[in-house]
């Protein structure tokens, strides 16, 4: 049986993926708005990877990464610190936090 929200819309398949979609692109640009405020570290997010030159890495394993939060003194970095976020959002339990068991 699949999921049904209260008024019988389908919550699975292309309307539970576009829910995700749209939670990733508001987290970040909210995410971004960090970047305005001049009391931030953070100096620069990566959306859908992260470039091998922040990671360190010269390879391909980084591009599934949803999104990189990096901080320090320079968008050139060095950075202080990489943060590597993978977002997570459910139609069907929009209030409860994701984890990996579920």
């Amino acid at each position: 049986m699949e999921p049904k929200a209260g008024n019988n819309i389908n919550l699975l398949g292309a309307r539970a993926s576009n829910a995700g979609d749209a939670f990733h692109e508001i987290w970040a640009m909210r995410k971004a708005l960090e970047l305005l405020d001049p009391g931030s570290r953070l100096v620069c997010l990566t959306v859908e990877g992260i470039s091998a030159a922040s990671s360190g890495k010269n390879n391909r394993s980084w591009h599934g990464v949803d999104c990189a939060l990096l901080y320090g003194e320079s968008d050139e970095g060095p950075f202080d610190q990489i943060k590597i976020v993978q977002l997570k959002y459910s139609p069907t339990a929009p209030e409860k936090m994701w984890a990996l068991g579920r």
